[in-house]
């Protein structure tokens, strides 16, 4: 089971804490939570999928990623120890997922089925704000990415990510980050260098 000072050391006790949950509450959400271990390559959820489950992710790393009309894999975004893993979008909206949520390593996630938020919303009005947190923090990394694609070099791009990510995104495959700066692999492998040269 899922205790509540686990989830509060990570990315998700912030949000409990901002929309003004009570721990009486947390604790009945915590109760419903189960445990799942998920393979590298095995997927949280499909494109076309129209059940949605709500997890935090405890161990691992996961991708987020969409296909071009020509099938090709374009990586949206990466969840790390602590992150919310949803096609919140679909979800919201009441439509097919248009992403495939997928392991990148071997990972370790609690899982809520979506349909507990409408319980909750009748519980306390803290729930939600939550959802409201995860749209707005969800809104503003899709919207940090698209400006970065249009405005920044793929040198910024890199050491944006660099910066900003916390220090298991050495662990993604060169492929996947390579798709999320939109560059080549063999362009991400000199940057790499050159990093590691400046570094010493």
């Amino acid at each position: 089971m899922l205790h509540l000072p686990q989830l509060m050391a990570g990315g998700a006790g912030h949000l409990l804490d901002e929309a003004g949950l009570p721990p009486s509450e947390v604790r009945w959400w915590l109760e419903n939570a189960r445990h799942r271990r998920f393979r590298a390559g095995e997927a949280f959820c499909e494109i076309g999928q129209r059940t949605y489950d709500f997890a935090i992710l405890r161990s691992g790393i996961v991708q987020v990623y969409g296909l071009t009309g020509g099938g090709d894999r374009v990586v949206l975004d990466f969840v790390f120890p602590g992150g919310a893993v949803m096609a919140l979008d679909a979800a919201i909206r009441g439509i097919a997922s248009e992403v495939v949520i997928e392991m990148v390593t071997g990972a370790e996630l609690w899982i809520w089925p979506y349909e507990l938020r409408l319980a909750s919303f009748g519980r306390h009005p803290g729930w939600q704000r939550l959802e409201v947190l995860y749209l707005e923090q969800a809104f503003v990394r899709k919207h940090r990415r698209y400006k970065s694609l249009r405005t920044e070099t793929s040198r910024e791009r890199f050491a944006r990510l660099h910066s900003e990510l916390p220090p298991e995104w050495v662990q993604i495959p060169q492929g996947l980050v390579a798709s999320y700066l939109d560059i080549t692999p063999q362009y991400l492998s000199r940057l790499r260098a050159e990093r590691r040269k400046q570094a010493g």
